[in-house]
């Protein structure tokens, strides 16, 4: 005997039973999906604005450090005037801009100006790299150095 197959109606009645029996699995699976949806988005985004909070605080670093710089600057000039804060100061970036310690204390300043001088190995601007025997003095650095 052949089997027949089944009717259009019987069909329809079979998928709709089936989507019954499948509704609540469908139904959990698509939840977890956009769960897992949604933690995806709120990480993404707490990474994008823990990014964006890095470098605002980077910037106020900076900020920071430059204002306190500036406000050490005004300090000075109020209390000791321009004349005194451009002798401190100005010679620093004028001679020595070569240097990597511009701008750092004028201690350390002499400190390294005497070890290169001990050494005899110094620059200047206008006379260049020149070394000096038996640990002379240039007149350029007495001055400063004193």
């Amino acid at each position: 005997m052949v089997r027949q197959a089944p009717s259009e109606s019987t069909l329809e009645k079979r998928r709709k039973k089936h989507a019954q029996a499948q509704a609540p699995y469908v139904k959990r699976n698509l939840e977890e999906v956009r769960e897992k949806a949604r933690i995806r988005m709120s990480q993404r985004l707490q990474a994008k604005r823990s990014k964006e909070k890095a470098a605002v605080a980077e910037k106020r670093q900076v900020w920071d450090a430059d204002y306190r710089e500036s406000q050490r600057r005004e300090n000075y000039i109020e209390k000791y005037g321009m004349n005194a804060y451009l002798t401190e100061y100005r010679p620093l970036y004028n001679h020595y801009t070569h240097l990597p310690w511009v701008g750092t204390s004028r201690e350390r300043v002499r400190a390294e100006l005497k070890q290169l001088e001990k050494e005899g190995k110094h620059e200047h601007k206008s006379g260049g790299k020149h070394e000096h025997k038996s640990g002379g003095k240039c007149k350029a650095h007495t001055k400063s150095t004193q």
